[in-house]
Order: C-alpha cells, then sequence, then structure tokens
C-alpha cells in the first residue's frame, strides 16, 4: 500500500505518540510489523497453499518462508536465508536487481516481496528481462539515502540489465543503521520505479 511509502511522516503530529517515540512506533508498526512482518506471513500461507495443491497433482514441491524461521537467522552467516527469493524472481524473469541490490519490476518498482516454490511439475519458462528496469545511475537515489551500507562494484555494465547484484550491501551496517536513521526500507521505499507511469515520468520524479 502507498502509505507505507510515507510512514515517516504519518504519526509525526499524533497527540497520543509521545514526540521523542515516534519513529520508533513508525518503523517498528507502520513499517516493520504492518508492511514486512504481516505481508511475509500472507506469502508464506500462499507458498503452503501452492505446495499443497502441486503436491496434490502429484509434482513434489516444496516452498522457502520469505524470512529465515526455525533460527535459521542464528545459524547460517549474516542471517541469510537458505535460498534468495530475489535471485530466483530475476530469474524467473520478473525483474532484475536495482542499485539497492532489490529486485526492480517493471510495474511494481522494488515495492514487492517474494516466496519461493521450487516444483517437479513441469511449467512454462518466462524469459529473462531484457530491458532494464532500475534507472541506474541517473538516479541512485536508493544509495543516496542508504546511510553507509550500500556500496557499488566496480565491474558491473552500467547499461546492461543486471542479473546479479550491481553492489554490495553490509547487512551488519544496515541492521545498525535502523536504531538510528530510523531508515529499515528507505532504499526501497524511495525508490522511484512504480510509483508513476511513463519511464520519463519516474525519470524526473
Amino acid at each position: 500500500p502507498e502509505l507505507f511509502w510515507d510512514w515517516e511522516n504519518m504519526l509525526k503530529d499524533a497527540e497520543f505518540v509521545p514526540h521523542e517515540v515516534h519513529r520508533d512506533v513508525e518503523q517498528g508498526y507502520l513499517y516493520q510489523e504492518m508492511g514486512y512482518n504481516i505481508i511475509n506471513e500472507a506469502l508464506a500461507q500462499l507458498g503452503l497453499r501452492l505446495t499443497t495443491f502441486l503436491e496434490l497433482q502429484g509434482r513434489r514441491s516444496f516452498y522457502f518462508s520469505p524470512v529465515g524461521r526455525g533460527g535459521t537467522a542464528d545459524k547460517i552467516p549474516l542471517g541469510r536465508g537458505l535460498i534468495s527469493h530475489r535471485h530466483a524472481a530475476v530469474r524467473a524473469g520478473l525483474g532484475e536487481f536495482g542499485l539497492n541490490n532489490l529486485v526492480v519490476t517493471p510495474q511494481y518498482g522494488p515495492h514487492m516481496r517474494f516466496v519461493t516454490v521450487l516444483t517437479e511439475a513441469e511449467l512454462p519458462a518466462d524469459p529473462l528481462l531484457v530491458e532494464k528496469a532500475c534507472l541506474g545511475q541517473s538516479c541512485s537515489i536508493c544509495v543516496d539515502e542508504c546511510p553507509g551500507a550500500i556500496t557499488l562494484r566496480d565491474d558491473f555494465d552500467s547499461k546492461a540489465v543486471w542479473y546479479d547484484t550491481p553492489a554490495r550491501t553490509d547487512i551488519l551496517e544496515c541492521r545498525a543503521a535502523r536504531g538510528v536513521h530510523f531508515c529499515m526500507g528507505r532504499c526501497m521505499r524511495k525508490c522511484p520505479v512504480g510509483r508513476m507511469g511513463s519511464p520519463d515520468e519516474r525519470a524526473t520524479a
């Protein structure tokens, strides 16, 4: 929902929320709970339902939750999950990597979350994206808005569709910055792709 894009300004004048904690409340409730945790739960349920449907058709299948569960965050370095939903989405032709290392889709930009289902069912494959969705260095808003966690790689082709990440994200720095800059999701929310219609409009946003 579009309201989540501007959650930093939603409660700043609310009388029932003390001014000194309103940013904690905004980030923790408006974004992390309503725009992240609840959506992940819904995606996990969809993954389970699709997996069950496929298996009832006689096709062995397995789904991966949108976020690590069962203590995986404590057991896998840097809290990585068992699968990269971002890489799966790019290889499924849904989008390309952006400068913020998130998947940027032509229609919705990076304002999406994914769940992955692996299956033995024979399904027609979509082609990889052939036209760029990310505005790249002509925009760079996501990098400019990030307090030091994103650095661009030296070896990426600025004009190519990015099937692999064009930048490096320091996950520990990203997590540490959330409590100081209240920037959780800012690299996604500030992206203009998917918020307007034509590429020309997006480029001038």
